[in-house]
């Protein structure tokens, strides 16, 4: 496990080295890697994690299976997200996949050069409510019409990294492209009151309203129109996110089953993000490459 500094450690490891789910009985964290060694020191101790690196460059990949990338910010994944990829080992890599769209297209094209695995998504992917929906909507593959609601920035969670709109924005963005099996086509943005409304098109007809929300409490919500009726749900935030997630990571992404999505998604949930800030900075409907 490539960084130390996030929750979302604390919260795999506590899945996979504390006993607290069956998960632990298949797979253990056998490496802990942070910028800030002591850090990673003590919560190595804490999750009974064997191996402590200091350097990046000093990890040994022999006999591991997957790699996860969990720093708390984007902009500190691209350089062991690049060691693990070229090492050749399965890598996922945690929200957000990146702070930059170009270090997003670069991890890309370096997985396809080394045939190693990436994949890079939001937990919030596999919150049981958002995995409901998604298997009704695959079952009737056609155009949808959401409205996703998401924190840009809170008052609850401290630190300059989350101010960032990819830090919080990536939940809404990659909710929306697991129930939207379509490239993104143009979007426009604008700031409204405590508010970043996005209105995405895709090029199967779906479309998307991003509701960006400031300073207001860590709430996520989907409203789907589908013939006729309406649909709202509210994510548990105190749902088995975290063990959904792993559960697929561990059983079927490094083996090479069930293939729900791809990481080419991945790089359009960082494309519509900086979509996002473009058409704010130019007050106009953008396109995508």
């Amino acid at each position: 496990m490539l960084g130390s500094d996030s929750s979302h450690t604390d919260a795999y490891c506590e899945l996979t080295n504390l006993g607290k789910s069956n998960i632990s009985r298949n797979a253990n964290v056998e490496i802990l890697w942070g910028e800030n060694f002591n850090e990673t020191k003590e919560k190595a101790k804490k999750y009974n994690i064997k191996s402590v690196s200091k350097n990046l460059e000093d990890i040994n990949f022999e006999n591991i299976d997957l790699v996860m990338v969990v720093g708390r910010f984007g902009n500190s994944h691209f350089e062991p997200a690049k060691l693990a990829i070229e090492n050749k080992i399965p890598t996922f890599i945690d929200k957000p996949f990146t702070n930059n769209l170009l270090e997003a297209i670069d991890l890309a094209e370096s997985a396809k050069k080394n045939n190693s695995k990436l994949i890079s998504f939001s937990p919030l992917r596999f919150a049981d409510e958002i995995i409901l929906l998604r298997k009704n909507y695959v079952k009737n593959l056609r155009p949808l019409n959401l409205i996703v609601t998401s924190p840009l920035i809170t008052k609850t969670v401290p630190g300059e990294g989350t101010k960032s709109i990819y830090f919080y924005s990536i939940h809404a963005v990659d909710i929306c492209l697991s129930l939207i099996k379509s490239k993104p086509e143009s979007l426009i943005a604008r700031r409204i009151n405590d508010a970043v409304m996005a209105d995405l098109v895709f090029e199967n007809g779906s479309s998307t309203s991003l509701n960006l929300t400031y300073n207001q409490k860590e709430i996520y919500h989907v409203i789907s129109f589908e013939d006729g009726f309406v649909n709202s749900i509210n994510i548990d935030p105190y749902g088995k996110y975290y063990a959904n997630t792993l559960d697929y990571l561990l059983n079927y992404f490094h083996k090479g089953d069930k293939e729900e999505f791809n990481i080419d998604q991945a790089i359009d949930s960082i494309a519509i993000i900086d979509a996002i800030e473009r058409s704010l900075d130019q007050s106009k409907k953008v396109g995508f490459n």
